[in-house]
């Protein structure tokens, strides 16, 4: 079995600012993103990201060393910019998560969901703003297709999940009405009532089966619904396989393998939601 080496931290990899130039740390980055990529690789659970870091590492491979390395700088410039301005704009959404860090994440010690669970407030603000520019690029096309699916969490039946009776027919789960107060069964007769279909996602492992039908299907336009350490990543495949998609994040993690010692029902702006499958189903 191959092993699986530590992620390297920013100062493996630009440095200590005591150590290295402002001017060299882009030299040093280029240098050190194909151990990046084959450490994503490994893990198995970056494929997007490390797709992404490949076409960049190949295109930097085509520039003058002074170049590529001030490309790098500058997009760690903008990068320490966003950091700032987003923690102003949308920290607000994010609060909870320093405290998150400091007792439930740092008491759990070593898990296979160490990195998942342990970003930055700073990585949930991009991938709010990157849902957002995606849902945008992707809007016209997700709104000319005739039929609509919601790909809604399991994690949306909080408690409920013990006793749900949705109908299981291969990749497909769907909702069948068994509890009255479930958020899955009310999202479910809501879409219904705008001509989509809801169906769930045990986890985000049964992500891609799933995508592999509505792949062959190119009539039908799919909103997934997910929290935000899982949107990004989920948008980009879909765009990889030609799906013409939306996304819609649920308002707060709850999923009890990842976030909590007991399971809670998650939650969406479910306004939100209709108007993005409504406008288009109305169309």
């Amino acid at each position: 079995m191959r092993k699986i080496e530590p992620v390297p931290s920013r100062n493996e990899v630009c440095g200590t600012e005591e150590t290295v130039d402002s001017g060299q740390s882009g030299s040093i980055l280029i240098g050190r993103l194909p151990r990046l990529i084959e450490w994503l690789e490994a893990t198995g659970d970056f494929e997007q990201e490390a797709m992404r870091l490949k076409n960049w590492l190949g295109f930097l491979r085509t520039l003058p060393q002074a170049e590529a390395s001030w490309l790098i700088e500058t997009a760690m410039d903008l990068f320490y910019w966003f950091q700032q301005g987003a923690e102003s704009a949308l920290g607000v959404y994010s609060s909870g998560v320093p405290a998150f860090l400091a007792t439930e994440y740092k008491s759990r010690g070593c898990r296979e969901d160490q990195i998942f669970c342990g970003k930055e407030p700073v990585e949930y603000h991009l991938n709010m703003v990157a849902a957002e520019i995606m849902n945008r690029g992707l809007r016209a096309e997700f709104e000319r297709m005739p039929r609509k699916v919601v790909l809604a969490p399991a994690c949306m039946r909080g408690r409920d999940a013990l006793a749900c009776q949705a109908r299981i027919s291969g990749p497909d789960s769907e909702c069948t009405g068994c509890t009255t107060d479930c958020a899955v069964n009310r999202l479910t007769v809501r879409m219904r009532s705008l001509g989509a279909k809801v169906f769930l996602v045990p986890h985000s492992s049964g992500f891609s089966r799933l995508l592999a039908r509505w792949q062959r299907e190119p009539d039908t336009g799919v909103t997934a619904v997910a929290c935000l350490a899982n949107i990004l990543q989920g948008g980009y495949e879909m765009r990889a396989r030609g799906i013409r998609s939306q996304c819609v994040l649920l308002d707060y993690p709850g999923c009890q393998k990842h976030w909590r010692r007991n399971p809670c029902a998650t939650d969406l702006n479910e306004e939100r939601l209709v108007r993005i499958v409504g406008t288009a189903s109305n169309l």
